[in-house]
Formats: structure tokens, sequence, C-alpha cells
């Protein structure tokens, strides 16, 4: 059996991969959740708790990023938990933007316009997708 270790990946994707693949598509949400939780959990659906692999209705909930209720431990988490996105309130769509932005080289006071947030929140998101390309300005 993986680990839960083996899903949690802190540095899914840099802010070139997605300026890399930004386009129309894109703009679609659905879109946006599954390019990321993709690159989140590389290794497939499991818990973050006890590592146990998700089949069937739980897994098709977890790539949701719906709540899901592990058979093995009972404990419930979404696709979100354990990973950098636990805990944000960002969409998927912003958070694809955010990293476009910083590819493209906007610095932190204009993504954070563009995006309705904090300045702050922008220098956080640049140091936690890891992108050394994109320097503060």
């Amino acid at each position: 059996m993986e680990t839960a270790e083996n899903t949690i990946n802190l540095n899914f994707f840099t802010a070139a991969d997605a300026a890399e693949i930004f386009g129309p598509n894109f703009l679609d949400a659905e879109v946006c959740r599954q390019w990321i939780l993709k690159r989140l959990h590389p290794a497939g659906a499991f818990c973050p708790c006890c590592g146990s692999s998700l089949a069937g209705r739980q897994a098709t909930r977890f790539w949701q990023d719906r709540p899901v209720c592990c058979t093995e431990c009972g404990k419930t988490f979404t696709a979100r938990t354990g990973t950098i996105l636990a805990g944000k309130n960002l969409t998927y769509q912003e958070i694809i933007l955010i990293a476009y932005l910083m590819a493209r080289g906007d610095s932190n006071s204009e993504i954070a316009e563009i995006i309705g947030c904090n300045r702050e929140t922008i220098r956080l998101w640049r140091r936690q997708i890891g992108d050394v390309a994109c320097q503060e300005i």
C-alpha cells in the first residue's frame, strides 16, 4: 500500500507550468480543478491520514474535491487536506491565474489587484508554489 506521504507534493507546479498550458480551457473551473488535483496527487487518490487507497464513489468524490470519509480510519477529508491548498479560499481558477500572472512577470501588487486579494497573499503564494524564476517586484 502506498502511504499518504506519496500523495503530498508541496511544489506541485510552477508558474512556468501554468503559463505553458494557460489558454481558453483554463477559464473552465472543472479544467482548472482537474489540472491542479492531478499535480497535487500524482500517485492517485489516498486518505491523507492513514494512506488507504480510494476507489469507486470515494475516489470520485475525492477528485471532485468533495468531502470523503475514509472507510479504514473514519477521518473525513477533501483533496486539499494535507496540501498547500488546505484552508485556502482561492478557487482553482484563481490559483492558475495567479501562477500565470507570476510567470508573466506581474508584480505582487498588480496580481493582488487583479485577483482582489491582499499583496501579502500573493507574496506567500509566490513562495509556496516554489517558483524561483519569478522574482519579487
